[in-house]
């Protein structure tokens, strides 16, 4: 019968199964923890590195505002200082002659001084409408370079925030695989132990052996 060519395994050392057991779930705890203290560590690393982009971003934002802010009134205070140059032009001091011809004089000087006064005048007038259009024209390209100045800033910003974000991910993946690996590795190690301490155990392995005897496999010569 196949049963009485089988051996009655010994009682198995239960003392020894526990003590094995244990040292493999603390070797396990041991891995899981060192796992899990270099994910947070990485991660940690990540975020400072979220925090400092953002800051540097922020930095650089309010830079940029304050060259804009700096060139416009600059700008504008050179077309004060111009419009006010064009208004002293447009004033004149005018004297009286004296004698017989000095009612004659006085005609032409004022004549020649309303004519001065007056193209002083229109030419001061067109100056000023050049000046505001320029004015004009130089703030929007203050305005249009700052806005592509921050627009770079904040793309690269969020270039390297979404990579850190994506380093995260990756690193809680990763301890998350190796935790369950390790976990599933306990596991198997404790089925296989509990069933070594079944009555049973040895009759399946050597029935096991022997159906791959029997079919040519590794257990041994075919019959």
């Amino acid at each position: 019968r196949r049963s009485s060519a089988f051996t009655r395994r010994p009682k198995p050392d239960v003392a020894r199964d526990q003590t094995e057991i244990k040292r493999i779930q603390d070797k396990a705890a041991t891995e899981i923890k060192r796992i899990q203290d270099k994910a947070a560590m990485e991660i940690a690393q990540a975020k400072a590195d979220v925090a400092r982009v953002e800051g540097e971003r922020k930095s650089e934002v309010a830079r940029v505002e304050g060259e804009r802010r700096l060139s416009e009134e600059r700008l504008r205070a050179e077309v004060e200082r111009y419009k006010l140059r064009g208004a002293s032009l447009s004033t004149t001091h005018t004297g009286t002659g004296t004698g017989s011809e000095g009612g004659s004089d006085t005609i032409k000087i004022v004549t020649v001084t309303v004519a001065v006064v007056g193209l002083v005048s229109a030419v001061a007038g067109s100056t000023a409408v050049a000046v505001h259009h320029l004015d004009q024209t130089e703030i929007k390209r203050i305005h249009d370079k700052a806005a592509t100045e921050i627009k770079r800033i904040h793309d690269k910003a969020a270039t390297e925030i979404a990579q850190a974000k994506a380093d995260v991910a990756r690193v809680e993946g990763e301890r998350r695989l190796s935790e369950e690996r390790l976990r599933a590795e306990v596991e198997r190690y404790n089925y296989d132990l509990r069933l070594t301490q079944t009555q049973d155990f040895e009759p399946n392995q050597a029935a096991i052996r022997e159906n791959q005897t029997k079919r040519g496999g590794a257990g041994g010569p075919q019959d």
